[in-house]
């Protein structure tokens, strides 16, 4: 899935994945995001299902995936290509 998918949490508002990447993009409450490289689908879909997404990425992707800045040139993924038509955050 490379939509955003939204997340009801008070850290996260919610991701963006490619699963032939292992790339997920991760939007803070604080309006920051995080690009991890290598992350498995499993750890997104039991992100997606956490009763505390917020508490889930602590504690099971932000210290144990690398941190990346996509690249210009790269096509990246972008919140604002992903949303559907008409939908802001």
């Amino acid at each position: 899935m490379t939509t955003y998918q939204p997340l009801i949490s008070s850290v996260l508002s919610g991701y963006i994945y490619d699963e032939k990447t292992e790339q997920l993009e991760l939007y803070l409450r604080t309006g920051q995001s995080r690009v991890f490289k290598g992350v498995p689908k499993s750890t997104v879909v039991r992100l997606a299902k956490a009763k505390s997404a917020g508490r889930f990425y602590m504690t099971h992707i932000r210290s144990r995936y690398r941190v990346v800045k996509p690249e210009r040139e790269e096509t990246s993924l972008s919140i604002q290509s992903a949303l559907p038509a008409g939908m802001r955050i």
